[in-house]
């Protein structure tokens, strides 16, 4: 079955990004093919953790979401754009697994409890 997202944050003997507070970046691995238009399986991504470092999420931006799904908590990778107050969150996978709906996201339904945004991806590698 195709994966995710590693939940477990790694962090990196890389210097963090002189843009973010380093306490705020944290990197995951890529398992499966759930990103695979924007980095391939077993790459590292590295991200800031959004509530740690209040990032806006501008359209086009990847972010990883934490999603309950029938008891089970995943971390997804998704291109977030922009409609109005609210995010789209589409699929960045060339896989169908991944192929599903794209996730609306308001800001005003911001604690919802089956789905937020964790972190936003800077770069992959």
């Amino acid at each position: 079955m195709p994966k995710g997202l590693n939940k477990q944050r790694m962090y990196s003997p890389d210097p963090p990004d002189p843009r973010f507070p380093g306490p705020a970046q944290f990197d995951l691995i890529v398992e499966g093919s759930s990103l695979d238009k924007f980095a391939r399986e077993g790459a590292r991504l590295r991200c800031i953790d959004v509530d740690l470092n209040n990032a806006e999420i501008l359209n086009g931006d990847v972010v990883v979401i934490e999603r309950c799904k029938g008891g089970e908590i995943e971390l997804l990778g998704k291109r977030a754009l922009r409609q109005g107050e609210a995010l789209e969150l589409w699929s960045e996978s060339t896989n169908d697994f991944w192929r599903e709906p794209v996730i609306r996201y308001d800001r005003l339904e911001s604690r919802r409890e089956d789905l937020r945004i964790i972190a936003k991806i800077l770069y992959a590698y």
